[in-house]
């Protein structure tokens, strides 16, 4: 802890780290386990290994200590789990479940500071989630940020002043409260002794370097150059963390070097830092990071007049943020520049909402559930899973016009085929209300639609793998009126193997979240674009 917090050298505390780890092992000594644990995976493992890796030792260190009645360090074990969660980017409503479990336990072993903790970081959570008046002030049903800072400086409370102040800074920057972010810094670096090798630390110092540059055009030349100053050395211990761990400190540093290019007018390396911090985010699934790279970068256009840029990149932090679970943050944006979000943005659970940004059709499409649903019920008196999804392909292969459908939902992991429906040969006849639109009848006037549900059938050499997975990671839709001759998938294998017509890949959102995919295609020439 001493080599990596104060000695700096990050190298030789790792190896003291995993000695002491080995020696937990042999030595087959319960009673002093909590306390490795807790110093290995709070204060070492992160300068080397991925924050991620951290969290396994912290439940055994917190599940070690409750065990030997070490509750002291079962306590902080389960303040550094949460708040370790937190920061490698966990889902936000499943952290929030975590952290209230956590909270109940440190009470119930009567750790009142940790327990303290942990409500200023579930009241964070909750904020971010869109359950507070104002989104930077610590004050709800779990924590008031007045009482909590009072009781924190009467007992001598430094680690949960510093994580106080931390929380509020993080929540100030984030909602553009720029100058009250500034003065929270100046008062969480007071307490930076207190998070001696945290990774509470290299987390101040990263914010603090974007939120002296946000506010940096604003202060006289001497105080530019004096936080410019502080910034420096900000990057100097960042980028020394960056060479040790890469997967946790590189994309912070190229962030705080684009804010600095920017800020001194230095566009192009500008660019290429926004890039690469973006990129580095996602390689890392850092995802609340990712998203403010993207928000950032997009600000960036907007101030230098390239609208269409700017609107991509902030769609892209839109999304990130909506699938780490601000809900606060994504109305922020949706508030802040509505200039990049003409279309309001659907969040009726009784819709599915897309959009498609890669074809001609750039145009929301809204599939109505309910409909489908009601539908699928007159079909069959019984709601049975096979039933409802055998009704869902026929309803949805008719009203689109399409030969083929396939319905795509995740399992263990991997996205595969659970329903698809196809047309036989039959006679073609027009589609009421859709010139140019046909189905394939049987002699009875009947669709012969032939279904098979619940297969569970790999993608590969199937579907569109690009397309696919283009939907799967953004979320939004591809429609194309002729795949082999436009849009972004005219090399795609599968398309140039088949020589498909009109497709549409649409991602079935429910609350933000992925649920499924349809993909519809015809090999006619059929606009199922125009259908939508």
């Amino acid at each position: 802890m001493i080599l990596c917090g104060v000695v700096q050298d990050t190298k030789l505390g790792y190896r003291f780290g995993k000695l002491a780890l080995n020696l937990v092992e042999r030595l087959n000594d319960n009673k002093g386990n909590a306390k490795a644990f807790l110093v290995l995976g709070s204060h070492v493992m992160h300068w080397k290994e991925h924050l991620r890796e951290t969290l396994p030792i912290l439940v055994d260190g917190y599940q070690s200590g409750v065990e030997t009645g070490d509750f002291e360090f079962a306590g902080y074990c389960a303040f550094n789990l949460c708040y370790y969660s937190y920061f490698a980017g966990q889902e936000l409503t499943e952290l929030e479940q975590k952290t209230a479990i956590y909270s109940q336990a440190t009470s119930q072993i009567r750790r009142e500071n940790p327990f303290n903790w942990l409500a200023m970081l579930r009241q964070t959570i909750l904020n971010l989630l869109g359950q507070s008046e104002n989104p930077s002030h610590l004050m709800g049903c779990i924590y008031n940020e007045e009482q909590g800072l009072s009781r924190a400086i009467a007992v001598e409370d430094g680690t949960g002043i510093h994580h106080f102040y931390l929380n509020k800074l993080i929540l100030c920057y984030l909602f553009g409260e720029y100058h009250q972010a500034a003065q929270t810094a100046i008062l969480a670096e007071q307490y930076l002794g207190e998070v001696t090798a945290l990774i509470s630390v290299p987390l101040f110092h990263f914010y603090d370097s974007l939120i002296l540059l946000s506010v940096l055009a604003n202060t006289s030349n001497s105080e530019k150059e004096v936080w410019l100053n502080r910034v420096n050395i900000n990057q100097e211990k960042m980028q020394k963390w960056a060479h040790d761990a890469p997967m946790n400190y590189l994309h912070k540093f190229q962030l705080v070097e684009a804010e600095k290019a920017q800020v001194l007018g230095q566009v192009l390396e500008a660019e290429e830092f926004y890039e690469q911090a973006i990129a580095a985010a996602s390689e890392n699934k850092f995802i609340q990071e990712e998203a403010l790279a993207y928000e950032l970068a997009a600000k960036f256009y907007l101030e230098r007049g390239r609208l269409k840029i700017a609107q991509t990149y902030m769609k892209e932090a839109h999304y990130c943020y909506e699938q780490w679970g601000a809900t606060a943050k994504v109305r922020d944006l949706e508030t802040r520049y509505p200039q990049l979000f003409p279309q309001p943005l659907a969040r009726a659970s009784t819709s599915i909402r897309t959009t498609s940004r890669t074809t001609s059709n750039s145009s929301d499409i809204f599939l109505d559930l309910a409909t489908v649903m009601k539908a699928s019920q007159a079909i069959s008196s019984e709601i049975e899973l096979e039933q409802l999804l055998r009704s869902l392909m026929n309803i949805l292969i008719e009203n689109a016009g399409a030969q083929t459908g396939f319905l795509l939902l995740e399992n263990s992991g991997d996205w595969v085929i659970e329903a698809s429906c196809e047309l036989a040969d039959g006679e073609a006849v027009a589609v009421d209300g859709f010139p140019g639109i046909s189905k394939l009848l049987n002699p009875e006037g009947e669709n012969i639609c032939a279904t098979r549900v619940l297969q569970s059938i790999p993608l590969v050499n199937q579907l569109p793998q690009s397309i696919i997975q283009y939907v799967i990671r953004t979320h939004e839709s591809v429609i194309l009126n002729d795949a082999t001759r436009e849009g972004n998938f005219i090399n795609e294998p599968y398309i140039q193997n088949h020589q498909t017509q009109s497709l549409l890949c649409l991602p079935l959102l429910n609350q933000s979240k992925l649920v499924g995919i349809l993909y519809l295609e015809n090999q006619l020439g059929v606009d199922i674009a125009s259908v939508s």
